[in-house]
């Protein structure tokens, strides 16, 4: 990845200058090296980021860009789309209520790539309305008011169709799936409603054992902390209550 390269470029050059300079210095680089190459890269597939209110989301793995390149097998003919609302703080108490309406949309690589032209630069957060080309798979909304349990805090969508919805021109790798989300949280503990509204984008693939494989099942974590604080995440459900915690 680019950040890994010049990172390494940086140490290479920083190596070859203390070299000259003292030898006690090449040892602090080197070891410096080791360090570069042995710790995973900050875009690994195992690493996250934190953006949007330090909330993790999926890095995509060091796959190698393959523009308009024509997959097929990796389209699922559904979608399970699990949105899950990971912790609040009264979630024992009555009065508190979660309420969330989605939309799920393919978008095309050629739709993207098109639509990226006119956002702004230096867009951070695009909403669904900047791709106007997306063609729409689902939608729906639920209100929850019993939130005591993490079964009663998850609502499945499941049997979303993709496959055959998608021209069959427009089955390339790298593609997008995007669920647009609009969340209300009303806590009664913390005595304060959070509302927040977003997109959150995946390709139609996923890996599995650094294999690629169809994309069968899609995510939207939310996490409200004792203070407050709105997280989201499209990571799974079990990787992202581990990264919170």
């Amino acid at each position: 990845m680019k950040l890994q390269n010049n990172s390494r470029g940086l140490i290479t050059n920083i190596s070859a200058t203390y070299c000259k300079q003292n030898s006690r210095f090449l040892v602090r680089a080197v070891l410096v090296l080791l360090a570069a190459i042995l710790l995973p890269p900050a875009d690994s597939p195992a690493q996250t980021v934190r953006i949007r209110r330090n909330s993790p989301v999926r890095m995509e793995p060091d796959i190698r860009r393959e523009p308009y390149r024509y997959a097929p097998e990796l389209y699922s003919d559904q979608q399970n789309l699990i949105i899950t609302l990971i912790n609040l703080p009264g979630a024992n108490t009555p009065r508190s209520v979660w309420t969330v309406s989605y939309k799920v949309y393919f978008l095309s690589e050629a739709a993207h790539d098109r639509a990226v032209k006119n956002v702004v630069a230096g867009e951070s957060n695009p909403r669904a309305t900047d791709f106007p080309e997306k063609l729409l798979l689902a939608g729906g909304r639920f209100r929850k008011t019993s939130l005591n349990t993490l079964s009663k805090r998850t609502h499945v969508s499941a049997a979303i169709p993709l496959k055959s919805e998608v021209p069959d021109k427009e089955r390339t790798k790298f593609s997008y799936i995007m669920t647009d989300y609009t969340v209300s949280v009303t806590d009664a503990v913390l005595r304060k409603t959070i509302q927040r509204s977003g997109i959150l984008m995946e390709r139609p693939f996923d890996m599995e054992g650094g294999r690629v494989v169809p994309r069968k099942t899609l995510y939207a974590n939310f996490f409200v902390t004792p203070q407050g604080d709105f997280y989201f995440s499209q990571l799974p459900q079990s990787t992202a209550v581990a990264l919170w915690q």
